[in-house]
């Protein structure tokens, strides 16, 4: 009897595959959308709430990168953890 060929993750475990068995799983996903945020005075802002309501389909990704294209000329963006308060 052979032994396994290899061990996949596979909703949140090891899962160990005999040799004889194929699997096909896609774990690519992707997502492009246009947002608009609400206009702001100058100054710094949080808008992570903004964009979540915007964005619903992001709690559907664990991990991933995020391309961001701000289409205004005078804006910049920076991304801070903010977990905590006192940062703030």
């Amino acid at each position: 009897m052979r032994g396994h060929s290899c061990l996949i993750w596979l909703n949140g475990m090891y899962v160990a595959l005999p040799w004889n068995v194929t699997v096909s799983i896609s774990f690519f996903m992707w997502l492009q959308k246009i947002i608009q945020l609400k206009k702001r005075t100058r100054g710094f802002h949080l808008i992570t709430r903004e964009i979540m309501q915007q964005l619903p389909e992001l709690s559907d990704f664990n991990i991933g990168i995020m391309h961001v294209f701000i289409q205004h000329t005078s804006a910049s963006l920076t991304l801070n953890e903010n977990a905590d308060p006192s940062v703030r």
